[in-house]
């Protein structure tokens, strides 16, 4: 029920989007229509299929700031703008709280639905003073034709009686997200090999040789005969290998990583609702 300051309370989005098509019906416009809630779930079903005006007190990074700063909840902030006294905004910051959503009719829009639901009234009070329904508003006057046209329609359904169903149907959505699938670890050890290689060296033998001699001595050269410190000295060299080892750099490793994009194939089971039609007009009509 439609309270005096304009605002409706319901528990869930269908709720909602039912009284919206019911508004629509009456020929109001769903941009006239503003829906507010605490937070909007992350699958809403009225944000994505009606236009009407969302409003999420929590919704906004700005609605926090700027109730941070005023000292307001921001349910109140997003409340602000519709002139409510004190009292109707503790009662309506309350519904936010406890999950409820609001629906608030523009002025303009309130005002057709008032004019329309004062010509329903004043249709039903002429109604019930003429004894007729609202449906047939055919006054019992002294025109017995029409009072014999009339009496025949009694009992007859309103033939402009309206129903509606909605068909669901499930949507997969699908999103990705990184996993560690593994990784790559380089380590390096020190292997010690042996190598076996020959080095050619060079060194010094010593061949003394002793070749007889017949010869007398001339005078005079004869001074050094005959004593021990007459001696010979050679020295004898060779090559010896001598063994270094220096560091060398042989090879580097080196390591990077790209993104490689692949398709994954993915089946889901979703389910959708059909509407089965049972007409038992064409048969009674005798149509096929």
């Amino acid at each position: 029920m439609l309270a005096q300051n304009k605002i409706e309370t319901f528990q869930n989005e269908n709720d909602v989007i039912v009284r919206v098509n019911e508004l629509k019906s009456k020929g109001i416009q769903e941009n006239k229509v503003t829906v507010i809630t605490d937070k909007k779930p992350e699958s809403s079903i009225l944000a994505d299929r009606l236009s009407v005006n969302y409003k999420e007190a929590k919704g906004s990074f700005g609605d926090k700031v700027s109730a941070l700063f005023s000292g307001d909840d921001p349910e109140e902030k997003a409340l602000e703008d519709l002139n409510l006294n004190q009292k109707e905004t503790d009662r309506y910051v309350d519904e936010l709280k406890s999950g409820k959503i609001l629906l608030f009719v523009h002025p303009s829009a309130q005002q057709k639905l008032q004019a329309d639901t004062s010509a329903t009234n004043s249709d039903t009070l002429r109604a019930e003073e003429n004894h007729v329904t609202p449906g047939n508003k055919t006054a019992q006057t002294g025109n017995t034709a029409f009072a014999d046209l009339n009496k025949n329609k009694i009992g007859q359904p309103n033939t402009s009686q309206t129903e509606q169903m909605e068909l669901h149907e499930e949507v997969v959505d699908v999103d990705t997200n990184s996993v560690k699938s593994g990784e790559v670890n380089i380590d390096k050890r020190t292997v010690t090999d042996q190598e076996e290689f020959d080095v050619p060296v060079t060194k010094q033998e010593v061949n003394i040789e002793r070749r007889p001699v017949n010869k007398v001595s001339e005078k005079g050269k004869t001074a050094g005969a005959y004593t021990e410190k007459d001696e010979i000295h050679v020295p004898v060299f060779e090559e010896k290998v001598d063994v270094d080892k220096k560091d060398v750099i042989k090879e580097e490793i080196v390591v990077n990583k790209k993104d490689v994009t692949e398709n994954v194939h993915v089946r889901e089971n979703v389910r959708r609702e059909e509407a089965e039609i049972k007409d038992s007009t064409k048969k009674n009509n005798g149509l096929k």
